[in-house]
């Protein structure tokens, strides 16, 4: 809502617009309207994320298509090329034995981050890299799954921000940030902190503002 209500007082904002603005004018208007139905679609993936961490096998497979639907959604969603400028284009390579994974750096709010799956297995425990994060279903739940996070403090694991859904190399997966960070990571979702992890994996990285 705040973020609906701040468009419109930015507009209050500026000088009166003639008609031969409406075109500019209605492509901040739908710019932002998509922004706000990102924030609210990537909410209900998270939510739909704890959901399914206690849901039956029954329950977590309707879960997982339903995850698959707003997914799709988002990146219908996304703005215009044009209207966005590319912070960071990279391939990272991430490693699930720090909580610190892969830098991304500092991001502002209303960044927008993509991203899709190269190649890779790892685990977030034992010594076989058996788990592909990208794939639709994981033998041990979303313990391996790719996350975007805040930079550890004192080797403590920072807060998850969202969980990168699977199958990102048909459709890959996007997240708007929604406030400034001074650093954020790519990392496993379980146990980062063990050092002794197998294997790695690789993203396509872009970074839009």
């Amino acid at each position: 809502m705040f973020k609906r209500l701040s468009f419109f007082v930015v507009i209050a904002l500026l000088p009166a617009v003639r008609a031969a603005d409406l075109p500019a004018l209605r492509q901040s208007y739908e710019n932002a309207v998509k922004r706000s139905q990102k924030s609210l679609a990537e909410t209900y993936l998270a939510e739909l994320a704890r959901l399914k961490a206690s849901a039956s096998p029954d329950e977590a497979a309707k879960i997982d298509l339903e995850v698959q639907r707003v997914s799709k959604q988002i990146a219908e969603l996304s703005l215009p090329a044009t209207a966005q400028s590319v912070v960071l284009e990279t391939q990272a390579l991430v490693h699930p034995t720090s909580p610190a994974g892969f830098s991304l750096g500092a991001v502002k709010q209303g960044d927008t981050i993509t991203l899709k799956y190269v190649k890779g297995m790892w685990k977030s425990d034992g010594r076989v890299a058996s788990e592909n994060p990208d794939a639709f279903k994981l033998e041990y739940g979303d313990k391996s799954r790719l996350v975007i996070a805040e930079a550890p403090v004192n080797g403590v694991p920072g807060k998850v921000l969202a969980m990168v859904t699977p199958e990102t190399v048909r459709t890959p997966f996007t997240h708007t940030f929604t406030t400034d960070l001074p650093v954020v990571v790519l990392r496993i979702n379980d146990n980062s902190t063990d050092t002794k992890n197998p294997g790695a994996v690789t993203y396509e990285v872009k970074i839009t503002r």
